[in-house]
């Protein structure tokens, strides 16, 4: 799960962060994945990346959980 300073951020830097970890990993293979990317295309520091996510494992299991879990709603409908 991502760090409390995560929720705490504006929708629009979450939504960036989201469109760049989509991106990254459905391009890339995991192990090739690198949390210097991942900043870079979120426009955040490495830094601040660290003060959202614990690493690279954290984002993954967070964005996919939140992608599953968004089409099982529409399944629902």
């Amino acid at each position: 799960m991502p760090k409390q300073t995560y929720y705490n951020l504006s929708d629009e830097k979450k939504e960036r962060i989201r469109k760049a970890t989509y991106e990254i990993f459905i391009n890339t293979n995991y192990e090739d994945v690198h949390i210097r990317e991942i900043a870079r295309k979120s426009d955040i520091s490495i830094g601040s990346f660290y003060q959202y996510f614990y690493d690279k494992e954290d984002l993954y299991l967070h964005f996919f959980t939140e992608v599953e879990m968004k089409y099982m709603m529409k399944q629902k409908e």
